[in-house]
């Protein structure tokens, strides 16, 4: 069996575990009650006319302030994404493609430094076309123990984000910088959408910590 095989085999075992184990969702009349922040691991939700399960809650954490992701599993598709959320005056919601390569958007680490220094760029991607926007860094919490003890300013990975817009900044092409200098670093790119956090419906909301 070749490991594209397995792999295949796997997701599709993972989708039926996830079917499974789906508890009594809350009754319609009531969902209106729930929106996205009140989502935790094990929790069920609908965007975009699909069903996920939500396998892990995990924060991001830039200096005082603080946004989440949803690591989603498709329970149609067996695919794996990725809804971050975080709350400026109102809610605000994107939804992350699958990952992308630096190859792939045809840019180089060092082509996106220097964007970055120049506050200055653009990326074509998939017929269309992002601008520069922000850069930062930020520290990576997994599984949202900043909820529990032990969630100091040094915990978690560190992570630095490039961030491109397009013009209707209704999509956002993000190069995410892992690592240091010491261990090296490895590039993942995501194209996001924003979505209206209205439109998803949550199902079951999940096990708050």
């Amino acid at each position: 069996m070749t490991p594209e095989v397995r792999a295949a085999l796997k997701a599709i075992d993972l989708q039926f575990d996830a079917v499974r184990a789906m508890p009594a969702p809350v009754p319609a009349g009531e969902r209106h009650r729930l929106g996205i922040t009140d989502v935790y691991a094990g929790g069920y939700i609908r965007v975009a006319g699909q069903l996920f399960r939500v396998i892990e809650r995990s924060r991001y954490r830039e200096k005082h302030s603080s946004w989440f992701e949803l690591e989603l599993l498709g329970l149609s598709t067996g695919e794996t994404l990725y809804l971050e959320w975080e709350v400026d005056d109102e809610v605000q919601v994107s939804l992350n493609g699958p990952p992308l390569s630096l190859p792939a958007i045809g840019h180089s680490a060092d082509e996106i430094e220097e964007m970055s220094d120049a506050e200055d760029g653009e990326i074509e991607y998939a017929g269309r076309t992002y601008l520069y926007d922000d850069d930062y860094g930020a520290r990576y919490l997994r599984g949202d123990p900043a909820l529990g003890a032990g969630a100091g300013a040094g915990e978690g990975e560190s992570v630095y984000f490039y961030d491109f817009e397009t013009r209707d900044e209704r999509y956002c092409l993000c190069v995410e910088e892992w690592g240091d200098q010491d261990s090296g670093y490895e590039y993942q790119v995501y194209v996001s959408e924003y979505i209206d956090p209205h439109s998803i419906e949550v199902l079951v909301s999940g096990d708050a910590p």
